[in-house]
């Protein structure tokens, strides 16, 4: 309640009167007054005296209303249509934390003296009206905490908008690109929509935008936060406010600014890493020297989403998390299927470093980071499913005879499975018809030309083969020939 008086006088005194641009009928007025009074419970003021005895309205010198003041009154009822819209004097308009409902009539953009608009705290609901940017010398906007819904009003060019507060709504889509036209404003407030798409870009560039708060949306991407505020410009000295946490934000830049309000730059619940809060660490200092306010950096969201990685036996099975790649002092803790497996220096994993076996490699992964120079705060990936793609034992096939006489034709033991980079790691056994062991080798690569374990050649006959790998035992008969 203060903070609405405080600004009533400064509107009052601060700002141009516009008034006398206006068409005044005060016995109009009165009867918009009079027909509005009839949706309003309780009823603010006592109606059977003239206008001049209503408490919370003011006049302007004609005797036309010029200012409607009833914030935190518990007033239900609602606005409608051919009521205060009619009010063509009206400068100050403010109804704030009452219990009004319905929707905002379209005739609102018709009061074009208007100045100051404040209907937050209440349950209005549905889209506002099409064209506000009629409303050129509106200064502040306080519609937060209502139910408004669609995508975010449009103001035109505007540069007397001081303040738009559009909060604890239900407005969605991006930003409006003719935000970029009010060239004046120095606080944005956005929290708590579904707001989503990338911040535009020249957001960051009005020069007297010192309060920024997005928090509690779906926008995503890169942020950028270096406000380009000119004390100079605007003649106005301001700690800056920065808020977009719980968003889907990916990044965010060296911040260059210092001048912001204690513990006001808040990041909190994105998407950023290591890479983007340790640039800007002293931002969070706390009031002791080396603390930091470390619930606005943390938590933050998992840093990559949920996926599937396939690999072959053939490929260099590595799991990249894409991110801090220039960052020293992180510490990677690895998980397969919740189970601490390593903890390593560097943002990948390399399987083979792990597991001897591909068979042994799939498993659902994920990596938990730290890093020393950043208090208090985990970094989550997503999960990563790891399959690899072993060979169908039942589809390997095994020759049935070769000859390895040097003519270059069928001259080794050719297993295509290997040919095709599965089952390197094996075991390959081969005996004479009496079971005697003549050759044995660790990890087969089909050079096998028909010598036993002493390069002698063997007898032309048939023989016995046993493979293993990955587990599986394959056994069968080979014909040398020569």
């Amino acid at each position: 309640m203060k903070k609405n008086i405080f600004w009533v006088i400064l509107f009052f005194c601060c700002h141009p009167v516009w008034g006398q641009d206006c068409e005044c009928h005060p016995d109009q007025d009165l009867q918009h007054m009079l027909r509005w009074a009839r949706t309003l419970s309780p009823l603010p003021f006592d109606t059977t005296g003239p206008l001049t005895n209503w408490s919370g309205i003011s006049l302007n010198e004609d005797g036309c209303v010029q200012a409607i003041e009833l914030p935190s009154l518990a007033m239900k009822g609602s606005i409608p249509y051919n009521t205060v819209g009619q009010l063509s004097c009206l400068q100050s308009l403010n109804l704030s934390d009452n219990k009004l409902s319905g929707i905002v009539p379209v005739d609102l953009v018709d009061l074009t003296q208007l100045e100051y608009l404040n209907l937050s705290y209440n349950s209005l609901v549905g889209p506002l009206p099409p064209d506000m940017a009629l409303l050129s010398h509106l200064t502040a906007v306080r519609l937060q905490s209502n139910k408004f819904s669609d995508r975010l009003p449009q103001f035109g060019d505007n540069p007397n908008l001081i303040e738009l507060f559009l909060s604890d709504n239900y407005f969605y889509g991006e930003i409006p690109a003719s935000y970029e036209l009010l060239s004046g404003l120095e606080a944005l407030g956005l929290q708590n929509n579904d707001l989503t798409g990338p911040l535009p870009e020249y957001l960051a560039q009005l020069p007297c935008l010192y309060v920024f708060v997005i928090s509690g949306n779906g926008f995503s991407g890169y942020a950028d936060i270096n406000l380009a505020f000119d004390q100079l410009l605007c003649n106005k000295s301001r700690s800056l406010v920065v808020n977009i946490s719980e968003n889907e934000f990916t990044h965010i830049p060296f911040v260059s600014l210092t001048t912001f309000a204690e513990d006001k730059f808040q990041v909190q619940n994105n998407r950023l890493t290591f890479d983007d809060i340790l640039p800007n660490i002293h931002l969070f200092e706390g009031i002791f020297i080396g603390s930091y306010s470390v619930e606005r950096y943390a938590p933050q969201k998992p840093f990559s989403g949920d996926t599937t990685l396939i690999f072959s036996t053939r490929d260099n099975p590595l799991i990249q998390l894409n991110i801090d790649s220039t960052v020293t002092g992180s510490e990677y803790t690895w998980y397969k299927d919740d189970v601490a497996i390593t903890t390593t220096g560097h943002n990948y994993l390399d399987l083979k470093s792990v597991f001897n076996l591909p068979k042994d490699m799939p498993g659902v992964y994920r990596c938990e980071v730290i890093n020393r120079d950043v208090p208090e705060l985990t970094l989550y990936s997503g999960n990563y499913t790891v399959q690899i793609d072993l060979p169908d034992q039942f589809n390997i096939e095994f020759p049935s005879a070769f000859t390895p006489n040097g003519d270059g034709y069928n001259d080794t033991f050719i297993i295509p499975a290997i040919q095709e980079g599965n089952y390197l790691v094996n075991e390959f056994d081969v005996y004479d018809r009496e079971g005697k062991l003549v050759l044995h080798i660790n990890n087969y690569l089909n050079g096998w030309d028909g010598k036993d374990q002493s390069q002698s050649d063997l007898p032309i006959g048939t023989y016995y083969y046993r493979f293993h790998s990955e587990g599986n035992t394959f056994k069968g008969t080979i014909t040398l020939l020569r």
